[in-house]
């Protein structure tokens, strides 16, 4: 190099530090894009899951509601009911008016009629027609007992009977409600009885209390009827 004199530093290619320094430059250069990007990267993904609230905020999309066509009106006609009246007379009858003509009473213009409507056998009665007397509706069979609900029957009661909780049931620590089907009789008293739900420790005790309450008679159309209800016996420890 020694040989170019003042030109050795003009000629930077075939110099070995340049080179080393170059390369040196695109590493370091290299280094730091691939850093930038892993960086912009790891944002990009690490945003979203950390912060998940804003995904839909971004991507949030405005729907507009399917246009539907309005309904038909649709117009009801009203009929109207024609009933037929319960009588209608089919012959048409006329009073029999005595016409008498005066004698003494007659000007030239013409004659004079006279009514005589003094007798009142001559005029029927056609304004008040007689109707037939309607027949009493018949009365309709019964057949079983009425079914009343449990809250109306309640209201009928007048003696209560209360259940013996069972010495078993109580140290079993077994409580709970017992509900009987019952058909009461016309006098008010306990028919028979049907278990329909409830512990069994529980049941025989609520059977036989409620085998001694008694009712007021049920009426229906002022006779006395046999009524099916359901009973309820709760059993509670105190």
């Amino acid at each position: 190099m020694d040989s170019f004199g003042s030109f050795a530093d003009c000629i930077v290619e075939g110099d070995p530090e340049a080179l080393r320094d170059e390369r040196k430059l695109r590493g370091l250069g290299l280094a730091v894009s691939v850093t930038v990007q892993l960086g912009i990267l790891i944002v990009l993904i690490l945003v979203p899951i950390l912060t998940p609230a804003i995904l839909p905020k971004l991507l949030s999309v405005v729907r507009v509601p399917a246009y539907r066509p309005p309904a038909p009106v649709q117009r009801i006609a009203h009929a109207r009911t024609v009933t037929q009246p319960p009588y209608i007379p089919t012959v048409t009858s006329h009073p029999a008016i005595a016409v008498s003509h005066a004698t003494s009473h007659v000007t030239p213009e013409g004659e004079v009629i006279v009514l005589d409507l003094s007798g009142s056998e001559s005029i029927p009665d056609i304004l008040t027609p007689s109707r037939p007397a309607m027949p009493a509706p018949p009365r309709e069979e019964r057949h079983g007992p009425v079914k009343i609900g449990g809250g109306v029957m309640e209201a009928l009661l007048i003696n209560r009977v209360e259940p013996v909780y069972p010495p078993i049931a109580r140290i079993a620590h077994v409580s709970g409600q017992v509900v009987l089907s019952a058909i009461i009789a016309t006098d008010g008293s306990i028919q028979s009885l049907h278990v329909v739900s409830g512990p069994p420790l529980l049941v025989g005790a609520a059977a036989d209390a409620v085998r001694q309450w008694r009712y007021k008679p049920t009426l229906l159309d002022r006779e006395p009827v046999e009524v099916q209800t359901l009973i309820t016996v709760n059993f509670v420890l105190q």
